[in-house]
């Protein structure tokens, strides 16, 4: 899918124009660093994460926070996933708020781009600005790349900064593929007014291009679902087979996620395809004519 964004972002960048400093890669005090051994989805992730966390500069004369000063400081946004990795750093920057931003703007983690600011406060008056940087990479052990700045003033001309980098690591489908012994599919859609239409039931070499075009999907990660694009309609495509009491069932909704259930057990939905899916039960319905 396009890189789904989950999370609401606020606020202007404010750009300090001929803000020259040197600059030095700091070795970052983290927190999650996790078990990396191995060549699983979540080892592959804490590495990701680690490699672009350890590649974020800071300005010349910065020094990493104390513990009573990291605690004061949360991150820019959060991913609501079980399957979070996220890894950070604080420092004490000797800028002020707009410079530090202004900074961190023109020096990224390596391979990501500046997507939106923020702006927040809790009590009225200490005011967080925040940056957000997204990843154009793709891995198939994760998903949502992100690295996050969050700066505040420290009051004494100096900025707090806080630096994360998190990601979503997936989880390999096994469960949720359509067998490839299926027979046949029947195609149902539902339109926004909820009104169910049997489009037609397919055998044959269509059943097969349907299940690999699904299989072919990755796995989204558990407490990442929800979309406000998603109008209702839908296909339902319920495929069967040699399986004693077994059905696979994929919704196609408004947005790139296909839900998925078999033998009425809800299973952990695809991150996309649902387009896909949708174009190519249009084309094989209407050469069936």
């Amino acid at each position: 899918m396009g890189r789904g964004r989950w999370l609401t972002r606020l606020g202007v960048l404010l750009p300090v124009a001929g803000l020259l400093l040197a600059c030095h890669a700091a070795t970052p005090d983290t927190q999650g660093a996790g078990d990396q051994a191995g060549s699983s989805p979540e080892a592959i992730t804490e590495r990701a994460v680690a490699h672009e966390l350890s590649s974020v500069t800071v300005p010349s004369g910065s020094r990493t926070a104390s513990a009573a000063e990291a605690r004061s400081i949360g991150p820019v946004e959060w991913t609501e996933s079980d399957n979070r990795v996220d890894r950070h750093a604080t420092y004490v920057v000797p800028l002020s708020t707009d410079e530090t931003i202004a900074w961190f703007s023109a020096h990224p983690p390596a391979g990501m781009s500046n997507s939106g600011s923020s702006t927040s406060s809790s009590d009225g008056t200490t005011v967080t600005s925040g940056l957000i940087f997204d990843s154009a990479a793709d891995n198939p052990a994760y998903d949502a790349l992100e690295g996050d700045v969050a700066a505040r003033s420290s009051g004494d001309g100096s900025t707090l900064v806080r630096v994360d980098v998190q990601a979503v690591w997936l989880l390999t489908a096994t469960e949720e593929r359509v067998p490839l012994d299926a027979t046949s599919v029947r195609i149902v859609q539902v339109t926004a007014h909820h009104e169910a239409v049997h489009r037609a039931t397919l055998s044959g070499h269509a059943v097969r291009r349907l299940a690999r075009l699904i299989d072919a999907q990755r796995t989204i990660a558990p407490g990442i679902g929800s979309c406000g694009n998603d109008t209702g309609a839908h296909d339902t495509l319920t495929f069967t087979g040699a399986w004693p009491d077994r059905q696979y069932r994929a919704t196609v909704s408004g947005c790139p996620f296909i839900a998925v259930r078999v033998s009425g057990k809800t299973l952990p939905a695809l991150l996309q395809g649902a387009f896909q899916v949708d174009r190519l039960v249009t084309r094989l319905v209407r050469t069936r004519r």
